[in-house]
């Protein structure tokens, strides 16, 4: 009798357990994840404007304009975009020297920079260039969006993970007095559950560390 009472009490939390990871796993997802991506898709991004910028220096080079007169148009549209070259090309200075001259932000301004470095020297080519950069901005830009929605599901898994042997270990020692005995009679369960709780805490940590980067 003891041990089929025992056995139906495994049983059952292993089956209440299984329901509850299942309702996690199915559930929707918190309001605050799906609100914080659409402010993500539909906010201005530094990108937005940088990737701008080039389509209007490409734009305006294939409508006449000198690479100069394209890139100094360009940037006094988007004041925040490379501002200390825009004052340096205001005081005469070549495009190229103000762009080595000039600090830039980040990424995706270095990359814009370094593009019209490139459009500097192919002459002819340089509304392609232009063109090339801003389409590899608007794929890294797509990239994120979607790592940022893998990431979200990740930490969904990892919480399923991290919860669900802690909510089963507290479900057993609150229903079935056999396991409390069984955690007070001997050293050997203390230490199995010490070791477990180890794992866990290390898994999650691991867990964490992988899926919470920012940057792709």
């Amino acid at each position: 009798m003891i041990g089929s009472a025992v056995i139906g009490s495994v049983v059952f939390g292993t089956l209440a357990a299984a329901a509850l990871a299942a309702g996690l796993a199915f559930a929707p997802a918190p309001r605050r994840e799906p609100s914080r991506a659409n402010e993500l898709l539909r906010s201005p991004h530094p990108t937005d404007d940088v990737v701008e910028l080039l389509d209007d220096i490409s734009r305006d080079i294939r409508s006449g304009l000198s690479l100069t007169a394209a890139v100094t148009a360009a940037l006094a549209a988007r004041p925040t975009v490379l501002p200390a070259t825009a004052s340096a090309l205001g005081r005469g200075v070549p495009v190229h020297d103000a762009l080595l001259a000039a600090p830039v932000s980040g990424s995706d301004e270095a990359l814009a920079a370094h593009a019209i470095r490139l459009a500097h020297r192919s002459g002819e080519r340089a509304d392609a260039v232009a063109e090339q950069a801003a389409g590899i901005l608007r794929e890294r830009r797509a990239w994120q969006h979607e790592r940022h929605a893998q990431a979200a599901q990740a930490r969904l898994s990892a919480r399923v993970l991290t919860w669900l042997p802690i909510v089963f270990a507290a479900w057993g020692l609150a229903t079935s007095s056999r396991v409390r005995l069984a955690y007070g009679s001997t050293p050997v369960t203390l230490w199995c559950t010490g070791a477990g709780i180890a794992l866990n805490i290390c898994g999650s940590w691991w867990m964490h560390r992988i899926i919470g980067g920012d940057r792709p």
